[in-house]
């Protein structure tokens, strides 16, 4: 049991016992006090009817009605006089806290969120809230863990709601993890700031990776559990293969990336200037945007060349495929500007430079979907 429910149960307790001492002290009061001749003795129900309702003016009714004689009935009006109003501000000041609790409790984000087939981001900072942002734009749902309480109203603030889970917990807190969700997760990014705890961090999940697969095989369902894949970013062009072996299903060097992208803006600025507008999420009809889209068996780009699909495409959706991805013996292999026989089949994704305009006209016309998906997307390596 959580702190949380000993504290709700405790609260319940002490309710019930306050209610119950109430009901038992009316009901002495009735015992011992006169009444009008020939009254019956007032009932259990009767007796929780005035206890409830007689401060409000609706309990004084019928023969219920009448002062204290007896030096019992007395004192027991006494102690109502004296704790009634008392404990009456007490209550509702205790259940306005819990609510405050709970309203806390869920903006730290301890109740959990429902996304499936999410992004979730270990760790928030400047790079954390760019990848962020090009996430939401190409309409991702992200789930963010960030150990600074600080941070969750500044990115509910930035991203809203509907796209983005916050939890205010500790990184290495792996009991915390489910509630993010992170076993129906589509992708894992760990953005620790050394190389050292990303790595930690790795270890760590997927170990509850493993025990997670074998509890579910103990159950005996006969499910194939789904695995968790990690994306890490290192600055040590070393711990590459560690990272790989530890189980990370792509390893990002932030410097490798960073001084591609500096050489290229030092030397080919335009180049450059055009990789990232590429690389990024459009944001207007105007941009274009390098996109990959999954073959499937029923789609209208199935079973047919890359030379006419490039040219349906280019001719009628002001648009340019550039590139196939195919399933291989180690990973997946990119064939760039392919030969135009090369033939789309079941599980290639089609790399696309789409425009901003265009791109939801061309989904619904070729029946594609954008993105990479669990089904068939292979480790990167």
């Amino acid at each position: 049991m959580t702190n949380r429910e000993k504290r709700w149960l405790k609260y319940a307790l002490i309710v019930a016992a306050v209610v119950l001492l109430y009901i038992g002290l009316v009901y002495a009061y009735f015992q011992y006090e006169t009444f009008k001749p020939n009254q019956p003795d007032p009932t259990v129900t009767q007796v929780v009817w005035y206890v409830f309702l007689n401060p409000t003016g609706l309990g004084n009714v019928g023969n219920l009605m009448s002062l204290p004689t007896t030096l019992v009935g007395k004192t027991i009006a006494f102690v109502f006089t004296l704790t009634s109003l008392g404990f009456l501000g007490v209550f509702i000041g205790k259940i306005g806290d819990m609510f405050t609790e709970y309203r806390e409790y869920r903006r730290l984000g301890h109740a959990g969120t429902n996304f499936e087939n999410h992004i979730v981001i270990l760790g928030w900072d400047k790079f954390a809230r760019m990848v962020t942002d090009q996430l939401v734009l190409s309409g991702q749902q992200v789930a963010i863990v960030t150990d600074e309480k600080d941070d969750i109203d500044v990115i509910y603030e930035e991203f809203g709601h509907k796209s983005v889970f916050v939890l205010y917990s500790l990184l290495n807190d792996y009991g915390n993890l489910d509630k993010v969700n992170i076993r129906d997760a589509f992708r894992v990014l760990i953005n620790e700031p050394s190389d050292a705890e990303t790595l930690v961090e790795l270890i760590n999940i997927k170990a509850l990776e493993e025990s997670s697969a074998n509890s579910e095989e103990g159950d005996g369902n006969g499910s194939s559990p789904k695995g968790i894949d990690c994306v890490v970013t290192f600055r040590d062009e070393e711990l590459k293969n560690t990272y790989l072996e530890a189980g990370a299903y792509a390893a990002i060097s932030l410097h490798e990336s960073a001084s591609n992208l500096i050489a290229s803006n030092i030397f080919e600025p335009q180049s450059a200037e055009l990789l990232g507008d590429l690389i990024a999420s459009v944001e207007n009809g105007e941009e274009h945007e390098l996109q990959q889209y999954r073959v499937t068996s029923g789609d209208a780009v199935h079973a047919r060349t890359f030379g006419e699909v490039f040219d349906e495409i280019y001719e009628n959706y002001d648009s340019m495929p550039v590139g196939v991805s195919k399933p291989g013996d180690h990973g997946r292999k990119i064939h760039k500007l392919p030969d135009d026989s090369l033939k789309l089949e079941a599980g290639d994704y089609l790399l696309i430079v789409v425009s901003g305009s265009e791109v939801a006209r061309m989904e619904r016309a070729l029946d594609v979907e954008q993105g990479l998906h669990p089904e068939n997307s292979g480790r990167v390596e």
